[in-house]
């Protein structure tokens, strides 16, 4: 399925095998530290793609159906409270994490003894997480499939189960059915999801009960009801029949899988693990790698250089060397000062400004919610009260959910407008030290500089706040004798007060969250433009310093010495071209929009 990101990332692994050979050959640590973490990476990328439905849609069914085996219980009854992930391992096993911290592994057979409802009730083992192991090619490059509990289900706390684990989804699978079709829980859930998820799937299970006419008319259907709840109008539905594939994949029936249609949406499953994460993750890879072989390289130069030189003028070139780097190293100093300063100025006007303006455009809509609310709900005070007290803190919650969903990416953009500056400022810093080191050592240096970006940080989700917007009736007596119309107009003014305060304590919270995390970036980012100054000059001083220890050994280590550097350089050279045609094979960034194309608003 993910043949081509596979192939790629195989080849890019082996590659940095050996950029990691000559790294440990030629006792660059730095070089070697930020290679094998690179490589790390790359080897432990993973894709949560997080499997979202209703109880009794087939989910379990259609995560065994990928994997080709039945390895997750399916049952009548609905499934625990509890995530089970799903990622690559051999043999097969699974880990049982309990909530006290303990784990334990388990056979995989043994799985429902602990995650359906009829081994489990009630999740008396108090499980917290179930991983299962599994030594299917699907997984095998990164790819870990999460099966959440039903939403919707006859246990509510199935539901908060499922919605706690949206911030850990790279992409999702909303796996409906044609019988019924989506339903008012669906709905509500999916307008939660898409403030979280970027990338939705949207699968029709069980198509093969209905004709090809009702099939038809159902998706269409569903269709509509998705596209209005998402704003979208392109949205894509897979029609699968999960049972027909599983049974097809498990007794090696290709015509079978065929008629399951499953391989449609396998298909555009990898197309967007390539074009999205994978890409990115491989052009990520490849110019990290490149910096290193690059470094290496220069390193390789500088030393066969240096060491046909004698050690004293090599010594008075040294010293020029740091006297005209010392100029380079205080310009550095003051430029990455200002930019966390500019930064963080930007990070702070531009959120308290964003803010002003989500509390002044929300006030009233929020107000007429909250008064609509009061006028519909029947009852009498203390009914209109309850539903009050169940619905506010949904309404903050989704409100400053959809803000922070577009703010997030503003401020990313924003910041990384205004970086590219300060990167060029650096970059230049670096032909300065590359310039210095031509100039006294006669040497010319080429300068690899992948593009940076301001590191990523988590998202921010109003759900990791236990969010209370209430009142007491017992504060008010004297509503139970007042007349009705009276009685409703003083519980929408104090509930009102207390939506609008805590709204206000929301937005401060948002704000102190998001501030911390963007300046917890800056710094990151500023340690790593300082990091590419120093690293050249380093590696200069290390290269001639190593130079002057060989000539200083005499005439016979110096011609082993200039061997040494020749094989050197050779590999040098054919870990740059492998990770430059590695580089040029990649394709352009694509934006796949697989659940359907947003409305203009």
């Amino acid at each position: 399925m993910l043949d081509s990101y596979g192939t790629t990332r195989d080849e890019l692994i082996r590659t940095f095998e050996a950029l990691n050979d000559l790294a440990a050959r030629r006792s660059a640590h730095r070089v070697l530290v930020s290679s094998s973490a690179a490589k790390k990476r790359l080897e432990e990328n993973r894709f949560n793609l997080v499997v979202f439905g209703e109880f009794k849609r087939g989910k379990s069914t259609f995560i065994n159906a990928l994997l080709g085996r039945r390895i997750l219980p399916t049952a009548v009854v609905p499934l625990t409270s509890i995530i089970t992930l799903v990622r690559y391992g051999d043999p097969e096993h699974a880990t049982i994490h309990f909530r006290d911290g303990n784990s334990q592994d388990v056979a995989v057979t043994d799985l429902p003894a602990y995650i359906t409802e009829s081994g489990n009730p009630e999740n008396r083992k108090l499980v917290a997480r179930v991983d299962v192991f599994e030594p299917s090619p699907l997984l095998r490059d990164g790819l870990q499939i999460i099966d959440t509990p039903g939403v919707g289900s006859v246990y509510e706390h199935n539901t908060e189960v499922a919605l706690e684990f949206l911030p850990n989804a790279d992409a999702a699978v909303f796996l409906i059915a044609a019988d019924p079709p989506i339903s008012k829980s669906e709905r509500e859930f999916l307008a939660t999801v898409k403030q979280y998820v970027q990338r939705v799937f949207f699968v029709q299970n069980k198509a093969d009960r209905l004709s090809r006419e009702e099939l038809s008319e159902s998706m269409q259907f569903n269709r509509q009801v998705i596209e209005r709840e998402l704003g979208c109008d392109s949205v894509c539905i897979f029609p699968v029949s999960a049972r027909l594939a599983l049974e097809g994949k498990a007794s090696d029936d290709p015509g079978v899988v065929e008629i399951s249609n499953i391989a449609e949406f396998e298909r555009a499953l990898s197309t967007f693990l390539m074009n999205e994460r994978g890409l990115v993750s491989l052009q990520s890879a490849v110019n990290g790698a490149l910096k290193a072989a690059f470094d290496i390289r220069l390193g390789i130069e500088l030393e066969h250089k240096a060491v046909q030189t004698p050690v004293e003028e090599l010594e008075t070139k040294l010293r020029l060397f740091n006297d005209r780097l010392s100029t380079v190293r205080k310009q550095k100093e003051e430029d990455l000062y200002l930019l966390e300063q500019v930064l963080n100025k930007l990070v702070v006007d531009t959120l308290d400004a964003d803010l002003a303006s989500l509390k002044t455009t929300q006030r009233t809509p929020l107000y007429e919610r909250l008064r609509r609310m009061s006028e519909d709900s029947p009852g009498n005070a203390a009914s209109v009260l309850r539903q009050m007290n169940e619905r506010m803190p949904a309404m903050v919650q989704e409100t400053l959910g959809i803000w922070q969903a577009g703010e997030a990416p503003k401020l990313s953009d924003t910041l990384n407008d205004r970086l590219q500056g300060f990167t060029d400022k650096i970059n230049g810093l670096i032909d300065q030290v590359r310039e210095i080191s031509r100039d006294v050592f006669d040497l010319k240096l080429e300068h690899f500089s992948p593009d940076q970006k301001l590191s990523t940080y988590s998202g921010f989700f109003v759900r990791s706040w236990e969010v209370r917007v209430s009142f007491e009736f017992a504060a008010m007596p004297f509503l139970y004798i007042m007349p009705k119309s009276w009685t409703r107009k003083k519980l929408l003014h104090a509930a009102w007060e207390r939506l609008w305060e805590q709204f206000d304590m929301h937005c401060g919270q948002m704000r102190y969250d998001f501030v911390q995390r963007l300046q917890s970036s800056i710094r990151e980012y500023a340690k790593m433009l300082d990091a590419k100054i120093e690293d050249t000059a380093d590696q200069i001083e290390s290269a001639v310093r190593k130079a002057m220890e060989e000539r200083s050994r005499g005439q016979v280590a110096v011609e082993a010495m200039l061997r040494q550097l020749d094989s050197e350089l050779s590999m040098a050279d054919r870990i740059l071209q492998d990770l430059l045609s590695i580089r040029n094979r990649l394709p352009a960034s694509a934006n796949l929009q697989v659940s359907g194309k947003r409305r203009e608003q």
